[in-house]
C-alpha cells in the first residue's frame, strides 16, 4: 500500500471456478509477475520452452484494486487496514 499501486485483475477460468478458488486456492505453487509489457513475450517464450503453464490475469494500475469490475480505492483499503491493526 505504500506506492499505492493498484491493479485490474480477472479470473480467466470463471467458467470454473470462483473467484475465492481461482485467486485464493492453495492446491499449487502460484506467482504473481510484474513486468513492463515489453517483456511479456520473452516470459511467455521462457516459460513455454520449460514448460511452465502461465496466464495474464490483469495489470497495474494507480490507486485503485479492481477484481473483476468490482473497484476500491486504496486509501479506503489502507485505512480499514490501519484500523484493524491498532488496538
Amino acid at each position: 500500500f505504500t506506492k499505492d499501486i493498484g491493479f485490474k485483475v480477472t479470473n480467466p477460468n470463471s467458467n470454473k471456478l470462483s473467484n475465492i478458488e481461482y485467486f485464493f486456492s492453495e492446491t499449487q505453487a502460484r506467482y504473481i509477475v510484474a513486468l513492463p509489457t515489453s517483456n511479456e513475450t520473452e516470459l511467455t517464450n521462457l516459460a513455454n520452452k520449460s514448460n511452465i503453464f502461465i496466464e495474464k490475469i490483469g495489470k497495474t494500475q494507480n490507486k485503485e484494486i479492481e477484481v473483476e469490475n468490482k473497484l476500491q480505492q486504496i486509501s479506503y483499503l489502507k485505512s480499514l487496514n490501519e484500523q484493524v491493526i491498532s488496538f
